[in-house]
């Protein structure tokens, strides 16, 4: 402690442990906060003329009000509040001049609309389309991109972008932002910033003053969320082909607030123009991570360099990304720092780079037919920030030579110090003794140089195995912990490794203390340093990366701090020299004359060990001789080895035994501890140079980089990312930061590592048990819906990590209660699961009604039509409520081309291995799009073979209630450490698998041999008969064009007389007899009719019968959807799939009062006859009713009364999908066939009940509303029509192409009928009537039912629930629905009336639940 007053820097515990812990403390500390703390937005609203802060974060909460993605309304309100917003924006500035238009102008058939003025002109662009290749895929896109463009002093003047020849001058500067969402996510950071920023920059630039040199063209582009379409269409535009644009600047979202980063940079010189920001952030880093491929996102950067060829760079928002592209991207998550902090740095490389009239981006001559703007190259940059206030810019080059230059110069250095100690004989490394010759012989004399050579290599492996165990262990046990705790990670691994190293250390040097521990460590670091700079500089020559900037500092003071360490060595005394003393003092002083010499000066004097415990030696008298031996005299005497002599007690352990002798007090002071003797003359001073120059610098890189890598990837684990990759890094980066105390831990004093254990304990606990997610923090979910528009199936799923979050957030929802779901690996996401279930029917098409069920409309979402000719083909797609379709394909496609699309695309249109898909975007709702494909001819197959695919249409608009309930529902009732973002294109996309077949081979071949056959028939006929038979156009009428090739090829042959519609005509009773026929059993056996030969009849239980209720019917299957003239059949392109499955059970329609109820009996129990009027008329009363008596139901078929019982339905002429009426009378009929009194429900009062509205009830009954007329059918038989005049009072037939229930397919009564007056029941005429009716019918029909099966349940499960779910969902419907439907119309007695019979019925409800969850 003396020492360490009198030198404050000594090499000592205590200076060691202060200083050192000091410097870090305080750099990681200034580290985090920089990262985390955004600078603060000016206290002024208008820091600069020209700009306005409050005024953007106003803009943004505008644009931030709704999702809009480019497939949303809401994306044509922004579009149209941004015209105005810069239309405002440029009158205020005076930039402006409404009279002044060139919306006549045309530059290779394009004829934007632009308002120009002197000093601005806005061009709303919708006219600019584009298709180009994308990954395996084609896209045809058309824009709706908005761009401004400000004139600059050096410009030209007037409208140079309607000129073919090169624009002159210095060029222009592009600034970039889309303004679309994405269908998840409110877009305040992903890209609202980017384009409030660039509202801003429009203001400042066309304010009076502020004009730049050089000029700018602001581009507020859409759709890049969807394969960057936005910035392909401006590739088409005249601005970008007029080649006067040289560098940009992309203002991007990856994140959902925090700072904005330089992502990425194309060279040097672009990158010096982001440094003059006041608060600069970012690292070369991440732009090698777009170069390598680890970051697999794009922006609009690569379609500006790489299609346009220019120079710029991209800036973007990249932490948090648990709320990218969520519904926290929005402005409560979002600070006005944050837009502060982009909106300042835009501003500041704008005006620099406006203000640039150098040639540095001066284009070079373009190759001839070349459309590409040809640019200087430009040279790779290295970038990075120092405490986000200063920014490094320089070449990869420089850094490249810098790290060859290290990489010689620091080993040569060693080796001429290492030679020139060797020459002076002061190279005490890897010295273990000295030999020294004296009169009487040689010695050796010990130097102990080798001692702690391996000592950093072993501390650095112990410490680093065990941080990177520790990355093991939160993989296996608790892997998403770094999701919410990323800074628990953190100071679980730092700690552990700074615990571990200097355990490792401090015992070493106990046990073997060293003067060299300080050298050899740093030695150690130089070897290390010098094999990955050797793997950094290999990266910066054959792949360009300059990411391991950071090992050549790192390097560098590894070298100087080592260097150091050699140089240290000059200031001992020369190994002879020491030699010599040692000799001198040890034979020199006090040697009697003739007494025996030692064997070896190095000899240690063994010392004794007395009982008290304490250390002894022999000693000798004053005259030489040895004391009389006592107790406490060794038995060993005085100079016999012992193995464990240094062990005995701290104070004696490593003691060189020359020490005390060769060393007067001074000297013997300043050594530490037991350490080396020649180290007196080491400086204690030296330390503290190496550490500064080894460890501030290095922290401070690696520290920044640690934290970057740290935002931009410790919430991708729910993108499907290794988990353990994230912690190994961790790990790295913490050894990475550590390791240049490692010369220096063995002087720590014990304080501070034991604090370090106490927090790696802690923290250790904490992140094995803690749950991983939070509110702030949520896991990301991947949603989709897929809808099968040709079955119905409709399937809603979640994509997400493996593990049981996923399941647990599925079962929290009420629509998955009761219905299994299926799970499998996502090809979208790789290494996520997708769990799929039936779910809510969506609205995103409106319907006729409101009540009518969306999927009654399914078939009108998606229409298309295909022509085929060759190999070549023609889909015709139009998709209803949307703008955004897509065509994919079994086998890829070689050309694409879209009707009416602009041919002069900025890229190729099919990938060169073909395209496999393409994706269809319209700027208009609800357009059809033409598109031709061609593929390529397969070897021996001349006519090219087939063509099959489906079609789909996406829907992406959520900003209507109860538009998606299916996500409504998940955002509703999952936990609240959930965010749910969309899949792929959109949440939710509906589709039609299979959906067409272009050609098959089959096909192609019948088409060839019809067609020669009728060549050949044509050759033969007579001259005068082929002038008067003209050979017709291979190409059919549109109306046809969809038909088989077969078809196609006779219609192509027929004279003009005889038209493809009479042809049609006169084949459609062939086809519907050869339909009908096929239809009949086949010998073959399989159910295609119900009539046919009689089986055995089956057993049949109750266990054969299923309750249908409101999950049943959630989801109808096609076959049972009312929406043509066939009624429950399907349309013609189904039949393929219709009836394959010989288990479906029978199905009988019956319809009472407006309502429908589907019946399900046994399979083939109608056509096999063992379905009975009796049984019939039981199932009917189950199905309307609990406990009414079948007696009381009447039921006609076809206008026919089935009275007896006994008969079998197949003779009453009953069949698959036959639909009865039913009326209930007041009084049992009889079930023999007689009459009786219950004939007196007329038949006129059941042919209303057919004609009546249809409605949807909760048990699963289907109905609809008012129906719309349907065109055709106009050439029906007359027996129709005067059926329709006479009991649907109209000749008109107004079934309706999508009506929910078509009157068409319902039975009607005979002509003869005449209609009869049903006296109608009174309804109640107040609100108390009603609560009193209702009253009633609880506590008479349903508590007696109720009490009977809560006293006396069934026994057999199956049983007890299915008279569970009859009795609560018939009360639900009858009773609780209905009271929903009573208006109390501001009578107080009748809502409190109204409240109570709500209450008691919900407690016989839960009695109900009771029982059943017993």
């Amino acid at each position: 402690m003396k020492w360490t007053l009198h030198n404050p820097i000594a090499f000592t515990p205590l200076p060691v442990t202060i200083i050192t812990s000091t410097v870090y403390l305080g750099l990681l500390i200034a580290i985090l906060v920089i990262h985390l703390v955004v600078p603060s937005a000016p206290h002024d609203a208008v820091p600069v003329r020209g700009i306005n802060v409050s005024e953007a974060w106003g803009d943004l909460q505008f644009l931030t009000n709704g999702f809009h993605p480019y497939n949303s309304h809401r994306n044509d309100i922004v579009r149209d509040w941004l015209l105005r917003r810069i239309d405002t924006i440029l009158k205020n500035n005076k930039a402006s001049n409404a009279t002044t238009s060139l919306n006549d102008f045309s530059v290779h058939g394009y004829r934007p609309a632009v308002q120009y003025a002197e000093r601005a002109a806005v061009f709303n662009d919708i006219n600019s389309n584009v298709t180009f290749a994308s990954g395996n895929l084609s896209v045809y896109f058309e824009g709706t991109n908005i761009m401004v463009y400000v004139r600059g002093l050096e410009d030209e003047e007037g409208a140079w972008w309607t000129s073919h020849t090169k624009v002159k001058g210095a060029g222009g500067v592009l600034v970039n932002a889309h303004y679309d969402s994405v269908s998840t996510g409110y877009g305040a950071t992903d890209d609202g910033v980017g384009v409030v920023t660039i509202l801003q920059l429009i203001k400042y630039f066309t304010t009076p003053g502020n004009q730049p040199k050089k000029g700018m063209v602001a581009l507020l582009n859409n759709g890049e969320e969807d394969f960057l379409n936005g910035a392909y269409a401006f590739c088409a535009h005249p601005l970008a082909k007029s080649q006067f644009l040289r560098t940009f600047l992309n203002l991007e979202g990856a994140g959902a607030g925090g700072r904005a980063t330089l992502f990425r940079s194309t060279d040097t010189e672009v990158s010096k123009f982001y440094a003059g920001s006041k608060h600069p952030f970012g690292t070369v880093v991440s732009g090698d991570g777009f170069k390598a491929g680890f970051v697999r996102s794009q922006t609009d950067y690569i379609v500006f360099n790489g299609i346009l060829g220019l120079r710029g760079l991209d800036v973007a928002f990249m932490e948090p990304r648990g709320r990218y592209h969520t519904d926290q991207d929005s402005m409560r998550y979002t600070t006005i720092d944050s837009l502060w902090h982009m909106l300042s740095a835009a501003l500041s490389t704008m005006k620099s780079l406006t203000a640039d009239t150098s040639s540095t981006f001066k284009n070079e001559t373009p190759r001839k037919g070349e459309e590409k703007v040809s640019k200087h190259s430009g040279s790779e940059a290295v970038w990075f920030d120092l405490f986000g206030s200063v920014f490094l810019v320089f070449q990869l080059h420089t850094l490249f030579a810098l790290s060859v230059t290290l990489l010689v110069v620091g080993p040569v250095v060693l080796v001429l110090i290492s030679f020139l100690l060797f020459r002076v004989d002061k190279l005490y490394l890897f010295s273990s003794s000295k030999h020294h010759h004296h009169a009487e012989g040689d010695d050796s004399v010990g130097l102990q140089g080798w001692r702690g050579f391996f000592r950093f290599p072993i501390t650095f492996v112990a410490a680093s195995a065990g941080t990177v165990g520790l990355a093991f262990l939160l993989t296996k046990f608790n892997p998403f912990i770094v999701y919410s705790s990323p800074y628990a990670v953190w100071s679980m691994m730092l700690s552990a490794w700074l615990f571990v190293a200097w355990f490792v250390s401090r015992a070493a040097d106990s046990v073997r203390p060293t003067a060299f521990h300080r050298a050899y460590s740093l030695l150690w670091m130089f070897f290390g340093g010098w094999v990955v700079l050797v793997l950094v500089t290999v990266s910066e020559e054959r792949f360009h990366l300059a990411a391991g900037y950071f090992m050549v500092f790192y390097f560098a003071g590894a070298f100087l701090a080592t260097t150091i360490s050699f140089l240290e060595l000059f200031g001992l005394a020369r190994k002879a020299q020491y030699a010599d003393e040692v000799e001198g003092n040890i034979l020199g002083q006090d040697e009697t004359p003739g007494s025996p010499r030692p064997e070896s000066v190095s000899s240690s004097r063994n010392p004794t060990r007395s009982g008290d415990g304490q250390t002894h030696e022999a000693v000798d008298d004053e005259d030489g001789h040895e004391n009389e031996p006592t107790e406490n005299t060794s038995l060993l005497r005085g100079r016999v080895a012992s193995t464990f002599a240094n062990y005995t007690s701290r104070s004696h352990i490593g003691k060189p035994p020359e020490a005390e002798e060769v060393l007067d007090d001074p000297k013997r002071g300043r050594v530490f501890g037991y350490e080396q003797p020649w180290s007196w003359c080491l400086p204690s001073w030296a330390w503290l140079i190496q550490f500064l120059l080894l460890a501030p610098f290095t922290v401070i890189l690696i520290g920044q980089i640690g934290l970057y890598f740290m935002s931009a990837t410790y919430q991708t684990l729910a993108d499907g990312n290794s988990a353990f990759t994230v912690y190994i890094v961790f790990a790295i980066v913490s050894l990475l930061i550590l390791a240049p105390l490692g010369p220096f831990l063995h002087r720590y004093t014990y304080h501070i590592p034991m604090f370090l254990l106490c927090v790696f304990a802690g923290t250790l606990i904490y992140n094995l048990l803690a749950f991983p997610f939070s509110p702030n923090n949520r896991l990301k979910l991947y949603f989709i819906q897929r809808v099968n528009l040709d079955s119905g199936i409709n399937q809603v799923s979640l994509t997400g990590v493996k593990g049981s979050y996923l399941g647990e957030v599925i079962s929290s929802l009420p629509s998955t209660a009761g219905q299994p779901w299926t799970c499998a690996d996502n090809n979208l996401k790789l290494g996520l699961t997708e769990c799929g279930w039936r779910g809510i029917p969506p609205r995103v098409v409106p319907a006729t009604h409101p009540e009518v069920p969306p999927f009654y409309g399914y078939v009108d979402w998606l229409t298309y039509n295909i022509t085929r000719n060759g190999h070549e083909a023609l889909i015709h797609v139009e998709g209803a409520n949307t703008r955004a379709c897509k065509i994919q394909f079994n086998r890829a496609v070689s050309d694409v081309r879209i009707l009416g699309a602009d041919e002069a695309s900025p890229s190729r249109r099919v990938p060169e291995d073909g395209s496999r898909e393409v994706r269809l975007w319209s700027r208009n709702w609800g357009k059809a799009w033409d598109v031709h494909v061609e593929w390529e001819v397969s070897g021996g197959d001349d006519d090219g073979g087939g063509l099959d695919g489906r079609i789909v249409c996406l829907w992406n608009d959520e900003n209507k209630r109860s538009t998606i309930p299916a996500l409504e529902e998940i955002r509703r009732f999952a936990p609240d450490w959930v965010a749910i973002t969309k899949l792929s294109d959109g949440p939710y996309f509906y589709y039609v698998p299979s959906s067409f077949i272009v050609a098959s081979s089959t096909f192609v071949k019948l088409t060839n041999v019809a067609q020669s056959y009728l060549d050949s028939l044509y050759t033969q006929l007579p001259t005068q008969l082929q002038s008067l038979i003209p050979r017709p156009s291979p190409t059919p009428p549109p109306a046809v064009s969809s038909l088989p090739p077969p078809l196609l090829a006779l219609l192509s042959y027929c004279p003009a007389a005889i038209t493809p519609t009479v042809v049609l005509a006169t084949l459609a009773p062939v086809i519907i007899l050869l339909f009908t026929m096929s239809t009949w059993r086949s010998y073959m056996g399989g159910r295609f009719s119900p009539f046919g030969a009689a089986r055995s009849p089956p057993t049949v239980s109750e266990d054969d019968y299923h309750y249908l209720g409101p999950d049943d019917i959630v989801d109808p299957p096609r076959s049972h959807i009312p929406n043509s003239t066939s009624s429950y059949f399907p349309s013609s392109r189904h039949l393929s799939a219709f009836r394959a499955d010989d288990t479906a059970p029978d199905i009988l329609i019956l319809k009472v009062k407006g309502t429908i109820y589907p019946l399900h009996f046994p399979a083939y129990s109608i056509g096999e006859g063992h379905l009975r009027v009796g049984d019939l008329r039981k199932s009917a009363a189950k199905k309307i009713d609990v406990g009414i008596d079948p007696r009381r139901l009447k039921l006609l078929y076809k206008g026919k009364t089935l009275k007896d019982d006994a008969v079998a339905c197949r003779e009453e002429g009953l069949k698959q999908n036959s639909e009865l009426l039913c009326v209930i009378t007041e009084g049992p009929i009889n079930g023999r066939g007689d009459e009786d009194s219950s004939e007196s429900a007329s038949e006129g009062e059941m042919l209303r009940e057919a004609n009546s509205g249809v409605r949807i009830d909760v048990d699963g009954m289907i109905g609809g509303g008012p129906k719309k007329a349907r065109k055709g059918h106009r050439g029906g038989k007359k027996k129709r029509r005067d059926e329709a005049g006479v009991y649907g009072g109209s000749g008109t037939n107004t079934e309706g192409r999508n009506s929910p229930m078509p009157n068409s397919g319902m039975p009607q009564p005979p002509a003869h009928a005449p209609p009869q007056q049903q006296p109608q029941q009174p309804r109640p005429k107040s609100p108390m009537d009603k609560l009193n009716e209702l009253s009633s019918t609880f506590h008479t029909k349903f508590v007696p039912q109720c009490i009977q099966f809560t006293s006396n349940p069934p026994s057999d499960a199956k049983t007890r629930d299915m008279e569970y779910k009859k009795l609560s969902e018939t009360i639900l419907a009858q009773i609780i629905l209905k009271l929903d439907e009573v208006q109390t119309e501001g009578d107080d007695e009748a809502r409190a009336r109204r409240k109570a019979l709500v209450r008691e019925t919900q407690a016989m409800l839960s009695s109900l639940d009771a029982v059943v969850k017993k």
